[in-house]
């Protein structure tokens, strides 16, 4: 998965920058299997409290105590297993896996491969050019000297890059990632992220910029530092989740995504860049650009900064900049083989052609309809007003805008792809089902899925306020419900089938009884 989170962000830079001027980061952090304990030498045996290790190659399995294992000299396999250990892995290559607990590991010098498994683990790479891997946890990973590849994996990370040309990915979480000294590629887009290139001329992204990946739902807050740097953010369709841009000193070229809309399509919140001066560009990237759309520049209502506009839509402000000139921006899109589709300020029914459309409700009570013949995958944006909005074939996004809207899945009306809603404003009904993304926004929502039709995802369900719906057609008795804590948030369960994952929900202000109702039809 890190694979695509490092690959292609760096391909559409280096075609999308005005200069192509990204750096010559390590993008090789995809993660590498655990490591396996087939030995190649004897097992050293271990017991709690103990030193091993000799000055050939080990292989070392440690107790489900509180280990202290030191390799010594050559390349070493250690692997603490439960407990919570200090592994060491002096000198050589060393292969190390905390396993469960919370582990303390130092790679030592030579070119490392860390795993700190369960626990809140830190790691700590040494000199060499190591490849460190936080995975379960809470984990603080360290690369210190050395080109080091740094994964945090799920969980709030900590990431330092340390001397040299590094890699860092924060993976899922709140994470906070600093590059260091040298020309580091800095990655994380999943969410509420704090992104540091520090010294050198880093790239730095914390967008998503490939369809295939979901939209990144938090703000995050990127500084590029000294330097050179590529920094590449996005804007917010939902109130909190643009993210906030700083370039540092150097010539900086900033990059921001719009994916999922078209030209035009309300922008909730849209990217602040504290310090655009003369010499920095800007690039925005959406789905859909046509010879009619118009890219503009006004003042900011304080007359301090100046705000994007794409037709008439602001995508970013730029603090401090009063004179910023359209040379210095450029808008690109996909190619994408649909159409925009517009409606009027009164109540419009508007239906896709099949393709990969873009339908547009503005003002009055719309209906918008992707479910056609056709596969291709829909936007639909509601405007304002109370909208009701319906999925086709394909992977559509749902955007219901100002008013109190209602958006259904292609899932539960066909054998149709998972879809992503957005309510924004007003309290909104998301009706979806298996693998569907749900995000309600401002106001008190409902999330309804079928019993019968698979998991829904909820990023931003708020207890007390949003409510679960869970559906159910069948003839038989009602199942009961019940709830379990996950790494992601909490599961709802109907029975036994998993209906909902509400992600950041904590079972602290979740109550079952005041949250989710069940309704028979």
């Amino acid at each position: 998965m890190e694979l695509l989170f490092i690959a292609l962000p760096l391909l559409l830079l280096g075609t999308l920058f005005f200069d192509g001027s990204s750096d010559n980061g390590d993008d090789d952090a995809t993660p590498a299997p655990n490591p396996g304990t087939t030995p190649t030498t004897p097992v050293v045996p271990v017991t709690p409290g103990t030193v091993g290790g000799t000055a050939g190659d080990d292989d070392i399995n440690g107790t489900n105590g509180n280990d202290i294992i030191e390799g010594g000299a050559g390349n070493d396999t250690i692997d603490g297993l439960d407990g919570r250990d200090q592994i060491f892995g002096n000198a050589g290559d060393d292969s190390l896996n905390g396993d469960s607990g919370a582990d303390n590991i130092f790679g030592g010098s030579g070119n490392d491969t860390a795993f700190g498994a369960l626990g809140n683990d830190s790691i700590d790479g040494g000199t060499g050019n190591d490849a460190l891997f936080g995975e379960d946890g809470n984990d603080t990973l360290t690369g210190d000297v050395g080109a080091d590849s740094l994964v945090g994996g799920t969980g709030n990370d900590q990431l330092f890059g340390g001397l040299d040309n590094d890699s860092l990915n924060g993976g899922r979480g709140n994470d906070a990632l600093f590059g260091g000294s040298g020309d580091d590629l800095v990655i994380d887009v999943f969410g509420q992220d704090t992104l540091n290139g520090d010294a050198g001329n880093d790239t730095i992204i914390a967008a998503e910029l490939d369809d295939e990946l979901p939209l990144d739902l938090f703000g995050d807050v990127v500084n590029g530092g000294a330097g050179d740097d590529s920094i590449a953010g996005d804007a917010g369709f939902v109130d909190g989740a643009a993210d906030t841009l700083t370039g540092g000193s150097g010539n900086d070229s900033f990059f921001i995504s719009a994916s999922g809309g078209a030209a035009g399509q309300s922008i909730i919140d849209p990217t602040v860049i504290t310090d655009f001066t003369d010499l920095d560009r800007l690039e925005i990237y959406i789905d859909r650009l046509d010879g009619g759309t118009e890219l503009s520049l006004a003042p900011t209502a304080d007359g301090l900064g100046t705000q994007v506009l794409i037709d008439g839509v602001t995508h970013a402000v730029l603090l401090g900049a009063t004179a910023v000139t359209l040379g210095q921006i450029r808008l690109s899109a996909d190619q994408v083989d649909g159409t925009r589709i517009n409606g009027t300020s009164g109540n419009d029914t508007l239906f896709s052609n099949g393709l990969d459309d873009f339908l547009a409700g503005a003002a009055g009570n719309d209906v918008l309809s992707a479910n056609v013949p056709g596969t291709g995958d829909a936007t639909l944006e509601g405007g304002a007003g109370n909208d009701t909005l319906i999925g086709g074939a394909g992977a559509d996004s749902l955007f219901g805008g100002l008013g109190d809207d209602v958006m259904t899945g292609s899932v539960v009306i066909s054998a149709g792809n998972s879809d992503a809603m957005f309510g924004g404003f007003g309290n909104d009904t998301m009706i979806g089902g298996n693998g569907d993304t749900m995000t309600g926004g401002d106001g008190n929502d409902v999330y309804r899925v079928n019993a019968a039709l698979g998991t829904i995802n909820v990023t931003s369900f708020v207890p007390g306020a949003d409510r679960l719906q869970v559906l159910d057609t069948g003839t038989g008795a009602a199942q009961a419900l019940s709830f379990t804590t996950v790494t992601a948030g909490i599961q709802v369960l109907y029975g036994t089938n998993i209906v909902a994952t509400l992600a950041t929900t904590t079972p602290a202000t979740f109550v079952l009884a005041r949250d989710v109702s069940i309704i028979r039809a």
